[in-house]
């Protein structure tokens, strides 16, 4: 089993220092919401799924 979190839990004035923030504490999983990173999920491109992905 691997722990993850709320994504909500790392807000920060950026998708890369949000998810930073998840990676500096040793966790794998989040549970993402697109749209509090200003992302319309409608919207999704490939660029943003990399940027989450790295």
């Amino acid at each position: 089993m691997k722990l993850g979190i709320f994504h909500k839990a790392f807000e920060r004035p950026t998708l890369e220092e949000s998810l930073d923030g998840v990676q500096a504490v040793g966790l794998e999983a989040v549970q993402f919401d697109l749209s509090a990173a200003g992302i319309d999920p409608v919207e999704l491109t490939d660029a943003d799924c990399e940027r989450m992905n790295t």
